[in-house]
């Protein structure tokens, strides 16, 4: 049985200046996610937040590739540091 789980994984910054992620949350819709992200980025939490999307077939194991719905604020560019 296919299922599509959807996400916001938010960036802070560090007192070295990197990038770092924080807790990656979970949302009911992709909408919820684009919100959530966006409102992440306007009021601080976050310098920046993605919003993510992902097929999952949890019966037979398979994860297809996180899919980026939106991205605000500052975000680090590599796909390798996206979540799940």
């Amino acid at each position: 049985m296919q299922t599509t789980w959807h996400a916001v994984q938010p960036y802070v910054r560090t007192k070295t200046g990197r990038y770092d992620r924080g807790p990656l949350q979970p949302c009911q819709s992709a909408d919820s996610a684009r919100r959530l992200a966006e409102r992440l980025v306007d009021n601080g939490s976050a310098v920046g937040a993605v919003a993510l999307t992902r097929l999952v077939d949890l019966e037979e194991g398979e994860y297809a590739d996180p899919e980026v719905l939106a991205s605000f604020g500052e975000v680090p560019g590599e796909e390798a540091d996206l979540p799940f």
